[in-house]
């Protein structure tokens, strides 16, 4: 049983995998992992000195969870890894329900750590490719309704409520490799009064609840679940840039796209553009001194002969340059066939032609 404090996990989980292993895949993860610097100080992971598992011990074995296919804690004991950490399952729930730890930290300490081994690789160096930042929600469905704060939420998938969480992701991407940055979970409270987050009293009152310290990092996550998308997506990308990540583009769905986020990207002091797609809706643009709305501009479009056939990218595409609450964008309006649905979108780089071959690689500041 390696119960050592001093035991390095991925060393000794490289150990199952001979060198000449056919599992290419997982050998160049382990590699990875072992020569990233993860301390317990960095982390903020300093154990007590009587205690069994050092907290960076049941950390690192976290992360290499879905690489053996443990599917949680319950299931560890039953798994390969059982040989390099002989603890059971309470030792992770534990770890895992400690609200001091500060886990949107913690990501970024590990990510900046990836993105600078990325961004030394040949591919990367010689690589044109824009470098991105994509914000999109997730539908993270449960079963429990005792589970702390937990509600209904509308489903665009299978479009009715369903009982879960709204989950907000920040990603980084170079379009070989992506990075999960922060993340963020949400409910909504929904129209009725007598029964917020879609709950009635008596289901909220079986709701598991705990005293915490207000200098918990997990307050923040408390916080945050009413916080609006939009501006916690604001948030989020607010950090990233704070943090040192550097970008051409922010993407997302119409849904995120909006006046308060594309005025924010525009505002920033590093380089970056705002591209996402736009809902065909009532939502007015100016141009050429005249408001109108994206279905009429496109028919504006097209009684200009503005709309144009690429057969290089079978479709049917029109542009605009407009303005949007005072600020200059671009939009993009394509659709397959002759008689198919317009699609729109939307960028802050005016200079985007309709094949995106203008885009950059990484701005430097």
């Amino acid at each position: 049983m390696l119960n050592n404090k001093g035991t390095n996990i991925f060393s000794e989980i490289n150990s199952f995998f001979p060198e000449n292993d056919n599992r290419k895949a997982i050998n160049s993860i382990m590699d990875i992992a072992s020569n990233l610097k993860i301390s317990s100080k960095s982390l903020s992971l300093e154990s007590n000195a009587n205690c069994k598992f050092t907290r960076l011990q049941v950390f690192e074995l976290l992360l290499v969870f879905p690489l053996f296919m443990v599917k949680n804690a319950f299931h560890y004991s039953e798994s390969i890894l059982f040989k390099v950490l002989s603890c059971k399952k309470d030792v992770f729930y534990r770890f895992m329900a400690n609200g001091s730890f500060d886990w949107r930290n913690i990501l970024y300490r590990i990510n900046l750590q990836l993105i600078g081994k990325i961004a030394v690789r040949a591919d990367s160096c010689n690589g044109k490719d824009p470098v991105c930042l994509i914000v999109d929600d997730s539908d993270f469905p449960k079963t429990g309704k005792k589970i702390e704060r937990i509600g209904r939420i509308f489903s665009h998938v299978t479009h009715k409520s369903i009982l879960g969480f709204k989950a907000l992701f920040l990603c980084r991407t170079d379009g070989k490799t992506q990075t999960v940055l922060d993340f963020s979970l949400h409910g909504e409270e929904g129209s009725r009064a007598e029964r917020p987050f879609g709950m009635t009293r008596e289901q909220r009152g079986k709701q598991y609840r705990r005293e915490r310290d207000e200098t918990e990092a997990v307050q923040e996550r408390i916080e945050e679940y009413t916080q609006s998308k939009i501006q916690k997506a604001i948030d989020m990308v607010r950090r990233a840039i704070k943090e040192g990540i550097r970008f051409d583009y922010l993407l997302s769905d119409s849904w995120f796209t909006c006046t308060d986020i594309v005025r924010f990207i525009k505002s920033r002091h590093v380089r970056c553009h705002f591209l996402g797609m736009i809902k065909m809706a009532k939502t007015k643009y100016r141009f050429k001194g005249k408001m109108k709305s994206a279905r009429e501009l496109v028919k504006l479009l097209q009684s200009r002969k503005e709309i144009r056939y690429s057969r290089r990218l079978r479709c049917y595409y029109g542009q605009a340059e407009v303005e949007l609450s005072g600020i200059k964008v671009k939009l993009f309006f394509c659709r397959r066939t002759r008689n198919g649905d317009w699609t729109g979108l939307m960028t802050t780089n005016t200079k985007l032609n309709k094949s995106f071959s203008y885009l950059p690689c990484q701005s430097q500041i």
